[in-house]
């Protein structure tokens, strides 16, 4: 008789997720259910004992947090393995969780067969924690970014564990109506402070502590896709754009900018896929890359507008792709053309090692290509969106099926477009040249909460010397701001102490002298009263 396979349950937010991850475990392991709540699963493991559960803190939960949830798991079941399959970043609860005793985590985006194979040496008494960009040791920082850092750990470890603290008190049958509502307040201001402390921490700090930290024993991944699965599953798409930049696709709904995104990475897969059938070298392509990245985008807007364009009678397909058509060349020179580091991708994208040879200088790890991907992906669907502006902004039921309710009217849409205007002006003639001179990349990238943005070290003399006009003008007053503050300083610092000098030597002594002798006449007319006083 054979043996039994390992079962478990799965719980995920994402259905669709759920389904694929159920038929990538069929055959070695056996899913006894799959549910999308905190609640279906404990009303599921009062009749159901699985050997593992495999879950995502981010699944909706009432009344608690889902890491809440999670720690209220371990203690309930400490029999029954847990494994974390998640796409958060959230490093600090992840360390929480790992150090209450949860057995194994892997981030969302992980090979079927690594997963599988890790499952396996999970059920068999191994604690895998896949590696995660950890912080880096104190030691390793200056000492006063590492006495800063230190505090902000101790201050959100204290305020995770007060929140900890109340999950445990609401989860009370006891507690009034009063009471209840008094502890959700303080949750709220826990939760609450702990975003402000998160906002408050130096960006340049930030940088200096993420860096690969796996702990001891942990288990050794095969590299991750590109891009990973927050686009199909953001744990925070109501705020996505968290740049404070004007993005295009800012205007449209959130499901919908989902869609568009995710179908961007479609498209770039589908076109990685068939480079590599077609065995192509890098030689093949072609020296002005942008064409290729605007068949990506061609294929892109036409099924997403070609979706969403009514009425269907006069929005046909072969008209909407005969105005991509026309169009494209222009996307392609004023936007495609310009994605940093374009044709390496498309190198990359062969399979070749041309794209990691050269200079170990400048070479650039996985994770800062996968950067580069997420940005040029970005502005693939931003060019989409910039093309629906520009044929489209008055086509009622394409504006209502896609943009936020509050952008439909024609006013809305003018003051979105004007600001984004604005901002393509200040970028060209001020962001792009400086960022040239000071030879980094500005990237938009996926992070667990949303769109965020940062930069990365390239070289970019070419471009410098390229630079005419305006632009080369920004990169001389930056020249001349660089070469001239430090002598203004210094004459600054000169004349401040000739100041205090003259002020406290000169003027000070001298009103001093004149204060003297204003009291001593003062004292002598006392003195001359006083002898002529009669006795």
């Amino acid at each position: 008789m054979s043996e039994r396979p390992p079962n478990l349950i799965l719980a995920d937010a994402d259905a669709i997720f759920r389904l694929g991850l159920t038929t990538a475990l069929l055959g070695e392991f056996q899913v006894l259910a799959q549910v999308g709540s905190f609640q279906e699963l404990n009303a599921l493991l009062k009749t159901e004992t699985p050997d593992l559960i495999i879950l995502d803190p981010a699944v909706p939960s009432q009344g608690n947090s889902g890491w809440g949830e999670v720690r209220r798991l371990r203690r309930a079941y400490p029999r029954i393995k847990l494994c974390l399959l998640t796409a958060s970043l959230d490093y600090d609860r992840l360390a929480g969780l790992q150090s209450l005793g949860v057995e194994g985590y892997f981030p969302k985006g992980t090979a079927a067969g690594v997963l599988k194979d890790g499952l396996r040496r999970l059920l068999a008494g191994e604690i895998l924690w896949s590696p995660w960009p950890g912080l880096a040791q104190p030691a390793q920082l200056p000492p006063a970014q590492g006495w800063l850092w230190r505090g902000f750990q101790q201050g959100f470890r204290q305020i995770d564990g007060a929140l900890d603290a109340l999950e445990q008190t609401l989860t009370s049958p006891n507690l009034s109506d009063f009471d209840r509502l008094f502890w959700r307040g303080r949750r709220r201001e826990l939760q609450a402070a702990r975003w402000l402390a998160k906002r408050f921490v130096p960006s340049s700090l930030k940088s200096a502590c993420l860096k690969p930290l796996a702990p001891e024993g942990a288990l050794t991944l095969a590299p991750a896709p590109l891009l990973p699965q927050v686009i199909a599953n953001p744990p925070l798409i109501n705020d996505q754009n968290l740049t404070g930049i004007p993005l295009e696709l800012d205007l449209l709904q959130e499901d919908k900018r989902r869609e568009l995104l995710q179908l961007c990475w479609s498209q770039w897969e589908r076109f990685r896929v068939d480079l590599r059938r077609l065995q192509a070298t890098p030689e093949q392509l072609p020296t002005e890359t942008a064409t290729l990245w605007g068949e990506i985008w061609q294929s892109a807007a036409l099924g997403f507008l070609g979706k969403y364009g009514a009425p269907k009678e006069t929005f046909k397909l072969d008209e909407l792709q005969a105005l991509l058509t026309s169009y494209r060349p222009v996307l392609e020179k004023e936007s495609l053309a310009r994605i940093p580091q374009g044709r390496r991708l498309l190198e990359r994208a062969l399979g070749t090692d041309s794209a990691t040879t050269g200079n170990p200088g400048t070479e650039l790890d996985p994770d800062p290509w996968a950067l580069y991907l997420h940005h040029a992906l970005i502005q693939v669907a931003n060019g989409v969106m910039v093309f629906a502006l520009n044929y489209f902004p008055h086509q009622e039921a394409l504006n209502k099926s896609l943009y936020q309710g509050d952008k439909l009217s024609s006013r809305e849409i003018a003051k979105f477009r004007n600001n984004l205007t604005w901002h393509y002006q200040w970028r060209r003639y001020w962001l792009e040249p400086k960022n040239i001179f000071e030879s980094r990349h500005e990237l938009f990238y996926f992070s667990a909460r949303g769109i965020e943005m940062t930069a990365l070290y390239a070289p970019r003399q070419a471009e410098l010397a390229a630079l005419r006009g305006l632009p080369w003008l920004t990169t001389m007053t930056l020249e001349l701001r660089d070469a001239l503050s430090p002598r203004l300083r210094a004459l600054e610092v000169l004349i401040g102490k000739g100041l205090v000098f003259i002020l406290t030597q000169v003027v000070g002594r001298g009103l001093g002298l004149i204060a003297k002798g204003i009291f001593q006449g003062m004292g002598g007319a006392w003195q001359e009263g006083n002898s002529k006083r009669p006795f």
